[in-house]
C-alpha cells in the first residue's frame, strides 16, 4: 500500500515557475458612440508587467494599468474618462487589473486566461483570449461597462455605448 502511494506521489511533477517581465507594447481601445459616425479611439504604450512560465508554458498573468496610462488623443476626453470610468463614489481612482492563474493554451497558439478583471474597484471573473507564438501574444476582447456598476457617461449630447472593445501586443522580456 505505502508503495502504492509513493508510486502515486512520484507522478505528480510540479514544475517550478519562473517570474518575467512583460511589456504591454500597446493596447487598443474602441469605443462607439451614440451618434453613428464617430468612434472613440485610444490606447495605452509601454505597460510592464509580469507573467509566470514553466516548461509547460504561461502560469499566471498579474498586469495592473493606471487609469492615467489610458489615452485618447484629447485631454479633456482623457479627463472626463477617468473622472466617469475609473473613479469611484468617495473620489479614489482605481486602475484596470487583470489576474489569472488559470491558462489554457491549444496545439495551435490559442490561449483563454480565465481570471478576474478589476475596473473602478469592483472585481468580476473574466476570460482573457490570445494567441501566444514565439514570446508574443495577441489580445482581443471585450468589456460591458455595466458588468462593473458603470453607466455609459456622455458629454454635449454625445453618450458612449456600454461596450468597449480592446486588442493589443505583449511580448517577454527575456
Amino acid at each position: 500500500m505505502f508503495r502504492l502511494f509513493l508510486k502515486a506521489m512520484s507522478l505528480i511533477v510540479v514544475l517550478p515557475a519562473t517570474t518575467l517581465a512583460a511589456t504591454l507594447e500597446s493596447l487598443e481601445f474602441t469605443v462607439p458612440v451614440s451618434v453613428s459616425a464617430l468612434t472613440i479611439h485610444g490606447k495605452v504604450e509601454n505597460q510592464d508587467f509580469q507573467i509566470e512560465k514553466n516548461e509547460k508554458g504561461i502560469q499566471s498573468i498579474q498586469i495592473s494599468i493606471p487609469a492615467d496610462h489610458f489615452k485618447t488623443g484629447i485631454e479633456l476626453r482623457d479627463r472626463h474618462m477617468r473622472d466617469k470610468i475609473f473613479t469611484d463614489s468617495q473620489g479614489t481612482v482605481h486602475p484596470i487589473a487583470f489576474k489569472s492563474k488559470n491558462i489554457v493554451c491549444s496545439s495551435t497558439d490559442s490561449c483563454k486566461a480565465s481570471g478576474s478583471l478589476s475596473i473602478r474597484g469592483i472585481t468580476r471573473p473574466y476570460n482573457l483570449s490570445f494567441t501566444y507564438k514565439d514570446n508574443q501574444a495577441v489580445i482581443q476582447g471585450s468589456v460591458l461597462l455595466s458588468d462593473f456598476e458603470i453607466s455609459p457617461p456622455g458629454y454635449l449630447g454625445v453618450n458612449v455605448k456600454n461596450e468597449i472593445v480592446f486588442q493589443g501586443k505583449i511580448s517577454e522580456s527575456l
